[in-house]
């Protein structure tokens, strides 16, 4: 099966690690990404958050373009909902117009944020989710500028290869309006493992071929672990599952350490939500990995897989992106 890899970046933020460094670790990450034979390198927006650095993928994505020669770069996603089609269509114009052929749009519905910072970015009007297919639309239509037949308002500098489309989600709605728009899709099974597969399912049959896309291109985000046993990669994962469980009991403890959670107590139902977790996590050795991925590509009969490893040790991230694509041989 030919399946295209692909890394989302959240640039999380460990308690030994300052915002700088944190910043490095992404541009370190992006120039392995390349390196290695990513397809893709997209990039988390989230607001006033104690634990992801990025509220602004458009400014990492012209640095990374910068320090990289291959990787496709993205947004992974622009949350719509804040901000002006027009000016979302103007800076990915723009880095297109600077990267020809290198260039995502990946777009999301949600929020990123609780609603007080949602109303301060969206200044002096509500931030809302009821007129979302009108702007989504509006930014199609600003990207796929015709420059034999431009609009009364062209959105920036109309680049020689406009920027891919993506729409993201993790619920039915995304899906359903993917396949109305016409436009690539990518279901986030990292939060929603449960629903990615009727919601793909439906996306596929459903598809509704525009000018600019014939047929349907579709993804999974996966959170995946890759390491040289899989007692170590299941570690790595129990990290992630520990701090989500801790979160939704409203501990906000910074992302553990594998030496933390090797010693970490928990209660018989705290193991029993660990497991319930735990079953939208892949993980395992380079092959174990691979034939996982590819099983769940086969299932969701997607093209393109987003892998994203939270991992509190930066070097852990490093070594389970580089296992990983040395078994798919990119």
């Amino acid at each position: 099966m030919d399946l295209k890899l692909n890394i989302l970046d959240q640039t999380l933020i460990p308690d030994n690690c300052t915002v700088k460094q944190t910043l490095e670790h992404t541009i370190t990450l992006a120039k392995l990404a390349d390196t290695l034979g990513y397809h893709r390198f997209w990039l988390a927006e989230h607001h006033v958050s104690s634990n992801f650095v990025s509220c602004s993928p458009e400014i990492l994505i012209a640095r990374l373009a910068h320090e990289t020669q291959r990787v496709r770069l993205g947004s992974g996603g622009v949350m719509l909902p804040h901000y002006s089609p027009f000016k979302v269509a103007e800076n990915f114009n723009l880095l297109s117009a600077m990267y020809p052929g290198r260039i995502d749009l990946g777009i999301g519905r949600a929020f990123g944020t609780d609603a007080k910072v949602a109303d301060a970015l969206a200044y002096d009007h509500s931030a809302d989710r009821d007129n979302f297919s009108e702007k989504l639309q509006a930014v199609c239509s600003l990207i796929n500028t015709n420059p034999e037949q431009p609009e009364e308002i062209v959105a920036g500098p109309i680049p020689e290869i406009p920027p891919e489309l993506w729409l993201l989600g993790s619920s039915n709605n995304g899906a359903e309006l993917a396949a109305e728009k016409g436009l690539s899709y990518v279901f986030a099974h990292f939060i929603s493992p449960e629903k990615s597969l009727p919601a793909l399912t439906y996306y596929q049959q459903n598809f509704k071929p525009t000018d600019f896309q014939a047929s349907p291109e579709s993804g999974l985000g996966v959170m995946a672990y890759c390491a040289d046993s899989e007692e170590e990669a299941r570690n790595l994962a129990l990290c992630r599952t520990l701090w989500l469980m801790k979160l939704s009991q409203g501990s906000r403890i910074p992302f553990p350490s594998v030496t933390e959670v090797v010693n970490f107590s928990v209660t018989a139902h705290e193991r029993q939500i660990l497991e319930e977790l735990d079953k939208g996590v892949v993980y395992g050795t380079a092959t174990q990995l691979r034939n996982k991925l590819l099983d769940l590509a086969e299932q969701h009969s997607v093209q393109e897989m987003t892998v994203l490893s939270n991992c509190h040790d930066f070097d852990d991230r490093l070594r389970s992106y580089t296992l990983l694509a040395r078994a798919f041989n990119l």
